[in-house]
């Protein structure tokens, strides 16, 4: 991998790797290297101040490497790295599937992570925060299925996290990212600003990772701010309906619900690190009803019945499941999340013993807990600008252009601004992503969503992602 500095102040756009994984995807993943020597490792960008890696051991016991994702994600070794720094004292578990259960154990070390950046730049960000892991799980009501690819983390309120060590009361300061970068002025904030893509339709929608700033062509607003620590990402849920079609049309499935089970307000979390849509159970009930699913209780899950003819139907349609969205500090948007783009994720083994494909809707009874995963993430923009006077990050969801149309038409506008792009950078320009900067706190609170709108249509040409 070539290293050099990329340029000073300017956002820099995240290189993502050629694979993608399950067992509900497919997701896409980043490329990091990790160590010295280097160890190459894909990792899902998602969670707060420590990145999480899998060590070698995790595949021990399965039957053939190919059962293993990360054979082809690869695994961090620390007795190979001459980097890692294995004083410090810190363990337990960290849920970056949360709500999802986890079971299993951690452990801490730092060491130093390498991303790759568009034009093939890099920069390294020494000591930073890792927890490590031999044998985790994510559990189901009536099964569980070993992890095996981590999570980048994405910053955190504070430059760097103090670690404690072997001996009392002394601590190691960590790095993160993207904090380090801002430190050293290689970007202009310490932000991120993260948009899923989805990859099992043709054309995918590709994914963007920006640090430091966002793609604003991919944004048609409204936006949604709100504060956020690095442990919660909350927004309240005003309603959950689906629109854009006359014979699955339903709407106030938030407002309506009588049932105790269902807080008020409904509060859930925006979590890259898992991937569904953690609702209470009364909401994907109705939100199921006279669509072609069977509801699987061993996993929480519905799974579509792919020889109904309303399965074909839906998948081309032009039906989209909305989420009313707002915070203390925002009023509503909605983001609509196109079926094209729920219809064609897939449960692989060892969920399933056949690939399946499913709605991404988990019941959740527990009163709590509800989550926006990366099944949301499709269709919306999360960032969060760590870079505040508050000592709390400011986060943003933003509606991505996702437009219903022909398929052909879509690759004829993303082949127009691909190769604007690429012009772009020829001409030593870059991307010209909107940097998010520490102003950018009061630009995004003060202006009204109409109004920043137009300045982000001003800013850059829309990519419209447009879906048969």
């Amino acid at each position: 991998m070539a290293v050099s500095s990329p340029t000073p102040g300017a956002p820099l756009e995240v290189q993502w790797s050629d694979k993608t994984y399950g067992p509900d995807g497919p997701w896409p993943a980043v490329t990091v290297s990790i160590g010295q020597p280097a160890q190459s490792v894909d990792l899902f960008p998602a969670g707060y101040l420590a990145s999480n890696v899998f060590l070698p051991p995790l595949c021990a016991g399965l039957d053939g490497t190919a059962a293993c994702t990360a054979t082809q994600a690869g695994w961090y070794n620390y007795n190979r790295s001459r980097t890692v720094n294995t004083t410090v004292s810190w363990s337990g578990q960290h849920g970056f599937m949360a709500p999802i259960p986890m079971s299993g154990s951690w452990s801490g070390v730092t060491d130093d992570i390498t991303l790759p950046f568009a034009g093939s730049k890099s920069t390294t960000v020494p000591s930073s925060a890792l927890r490590i892991s031999q044998d985790t799980y994510a559990v189901y009501p009536n099964n569980k299925y070993k992890i095996n690819i981590g999570t980048l983390s994405l910053g955190g309120p504070v430059p760097v996290t103090n670690l404690s060590t072997v001996t009392p009361d002394v601590y190691f300061s960590a790095g993160l990212v993207p904090n380090f970068y801002a430190n050293q002025d290689i970007i202009p904030s310490s932000s991120f600003a993260l948009h899923i893509g989805s990859q099992a339709i043709t054309p995918p929608i590709p994914p963007s990772l920006f640090f430091g700033g966002y793609d604003a062509s991919r944004i048609v607003g409204p936006t949604l701010q709100g504060d956020v620590d690095y442990v919660n990402s909350t927004v309240t849920i005003a309603d959950v309906s689906i629109e854009d079609s006359a014979e699955y049309a339903r709407s106030g499935l938030v407002l309506s619900d009588a049932s105790a089970t269902i807080p008020s307000p409904l509060r859930a979390s925006v979590e890259p690190g898992q991937p569904y849509l953690v609702l209470p159970d009364s909401i994907c009930q109705r939100l199921t009803e006279g669509l072609p699913l069977s509801y699987d209780p061993g996993l929480s899950l519905y799974l579509w019945n792919t020889s109904s003819p309303a399965y074909t139907s839906l998948c081309s349609s032009a039906a989209s499941l909305a989420f009313t969205l707002n915070t203390a500090t925002s009023s509503n948007i909605t983001v609509k999340v196109p079926f094209a783009l729920l219809t064609n994720l897939t449960l692989e083994p060892p969920l399933v013993d056949t690939a399946r494909p499913y709605f991404p809707c988990f019941s959740a009874s527990n009163g709590g807990g509800y989550s926006l995963g990366r099944a949301f993430l499709q269709a919306a923009l999360f960032g969060i600008n760590w870079h505040t006077d508050t000592g709390l990050g400011l986060a943003v969801i933003a509606v991505i252009a996702i437009v219903l149309a022909r398929r052909a038409r879509w690759r004829k506008n993303a082949d127009q601004y691909q190769q604007s792009q690429d012009e772009k950078r020829d001409a030593g320009m870059g991307a010209q992503p909107a940097p998010l900067e520490t102003g950018g706190r009061e630009i995004v609170s003060e202006l009204q969503a109409e109004e920043l709108q137009h300045e982000l249509q001003a800013d850059r040409p829309k990519a419209r992602f447009e879906l048969e």
